[in-house]
């Protein structure tokens, strides 16, 4: 089995773990395979997303996919570019994120969808070799991630936080906004301001991939190297599970 395979098969197994414990009944997947010439683009995908219609729309190589469940249609970025990182809001606007490049694509009146570009007003020093790797609606602003920088929509302007390391993580849990600073460890962006996590220097040196809510109270840490951690009460604890060094072995990946 390859690390894609293990990767995709280790998620599904978090996704699982996480709701027979919270109490909820385990989600199992109904899964349709579709080859890239059934969708006519790429064979690479990036990032989901799926619309208040549960229209789905996903970042290709080609541009941004949209399929209804019936149809699949293409659309093309500006200067062809690969489309990295998609988010849906409430509204059906489907902010999307590539390199050099981040905007939104909202429908006209006749059903198709037409192209805003919101970097084009970012001075070009701020945004040289840069890419929008993922985008978080939050508390009514909209929060695109690239390695070096966080740009923050309000809906009129962009704002630019620049942490002085470098970012490989933004996401949302329980209402809280989490990056991880290579070489540094887990923060928390409050009031535009990034808070270093007391105790999570031991994930320093490794890659978090994931933060997802627990219950109220908890938040599951997920790293490349050493597995799943509990966060409660501000404080890091292992996430004893059976299947722990299975994960370990694996490699955790992402959560799109």
């Amino acid at each position: 089995m390859n690390v894609l395979k293990k990767s995709t098969l280790i998620f599904f197994l978090i996704v699982d773990l996480v709701a027979v414990c919270s109490g909820q009944i385990p989600y199992r997947p109904f899964i349709i395979h579709y080859d890239n010439r059934d969708y006519q683009a790429d064979f690479q995908n990036w990032s989901v997303s799926i619309s208040p219609d549960r229209t789905i729309y996903i970042g290709n190589n080609l541009g941004l996919l949209e399929y209804d469940g019936a149809n699949w249609r293409l659309y093309e970025m500006p200067d062809h570019l690969i489309v990295r990182s998609v988010s849906v809001t409430n509204d059906s606007i489907i902010y999307v994120g590539a390199y050099e490049e981040f905007g939104y694509w909202r429908k006209t009146i006749y059903g198709d969808l037409e192209y805003f570009s919101l970097s084009d007003s970012i001075p070009e020093d701020y945004f040289h070799n840069d890419e929008i790797w993922r985008i978080i609606p939050y508390q009514g602003k909209i929060y695109f991630q690239s390695f070096s920088s966080i740009y923050i929509y309000d809906g009129s302007e962009i704002e630019i936080l620049q942490p002085g390391f470098t970012i490989v993580l933004l996401q949302k849990a329980n209402e809280r906004l989490f990056i991880h600073g290579v070489h540094r460890g887990l923060y928390e962006l409050k009031n535009k301001e990034f808070h270093l996590i007391p105790g999570s220097h031991f994930l320093a040196e490794d890659e978090i991939k994931v933060v997802l809510p627990f219950d109220d109270e908890k938040l599951i840490v997920g790293a490349s190297q050493n597995g799943l951690f509990i966060f409660e009460n501000e404080k890091f604890s292992q996430w004893n599970t059976e299947h722990l060094d299975q994960i370990r072995n694996a490699g955790i990946n992402n959560k799109n």
